[in-house]
């Protein structure tokens, strides 16, 4: 029977029993493995090409989102964060300024509709968070809403928001990253949930002038990154810069919250 070992075969004993099956003669040459070998990697690169062509056709690397919003994919570092795609606006020159923190009836906070969970350009209060505290937490005597840190966005800050359910840890990085690392020039606040809730399961925002990105968690590789290619020169108050008071309004502390 083709494929049973026989008593004339030279065979070591173990393997001379009668209902003991074996691969045929030649399985395991050399020029059969090497065309296994050859199908396999024929299979593996045309599955990679296939799996990189349907990826690149649901992940382009850069997508208008509209209403002057576009979104980027992000590095594999940010993706071991769990954060979503960095999403970029370039509001008008026009609708870039101060404007007053309350309503006419001096009560009222004035908070524009900026479009985005969380703002990244537009109108904003005066004065903007002060530039010596770094770190805010829920029980800081004051907190600044995102109207306001809008202002210190403006002048180059980087805005980070995290959750009630952000980890301990990861709040104490980020405390440690504000006040050791000058060139991030970074600003960690709770975030402001009177505004909604961020995307779902996300629970740290970073914020720039004109750029957003939300994650699962921190990953300092991602925040590193996002900093970089969002550094303090590209807003439009860095060096200085006073910022416009836009027409009709008048410029006022803002409430504390």
């Amino acid at each position: 029977m083709a494929g049973r070992i026989r008593k004339d075969d030279i065979t070591p004993w173990w393997a001379q029993g009668s209902g003991t099956y074996v691969h045929p003669a030649g399985a395991f040459s050399r020029r059969s493995l090497r065309t296994v070998a050859i199908r396999g990697l024929v299979v593996v690169a045309v599955t990679g090409g296939l799996f990189a062509a349907v990826a690149g056709t649901v992940q382009p690397r850069t997508r208008n989102e509209g209403s002057g919003i576009i979104s980027v994919r992000q590095s594999t570092d940010s993706l071991l964060g769990g954060c979503g795609r960095v999403f970029e606006k370039r509001a008008s020159p026009r609708v870039n300024g101060v404007i007053a923190s309350v309503k006419a009836d001096g009560v009222t906070p004035n908070v524009p509709q900026y479009g985005t969970i969380v703002p990244m350009s537009g109108s904003f209060w005066s004065p903007p968070a002060p530039p010596g505290v770094r770190v805010y937490t829920p029980s800081s005597p004051t907190i600044p809403r995102p109207t306001q840190l809008l202002h210190n966005m403006w002048s180059g800050a980087l805005v980070v928001y995290y959750t009630t359910t952000a980890e301990p840890d990861e709040v104490s990085t980020l405390s440690v990253l504000a006040a050791t690392r000058s060139d991030l020039f970074m600003i960690v606040v709770p975030w402001d949930a009177t505004r909604g809730k961020l995307p779902s399961g996300r629970r740290i925002a970073f914020a720039t002038w004109g750029a957003s990105q939300t994650c699962q968690r921190l990953e300092v590789v991602a925040l590193e990154q996002f900093r970089t290619a969002h550094p303090q020169g590209k807003a439009p108050g860095h060096g200085g810069a006073i910022a416009p008071t836009l027409a009709a309004t008048t410029a006022s502390p803002p409430p504390a919250q």
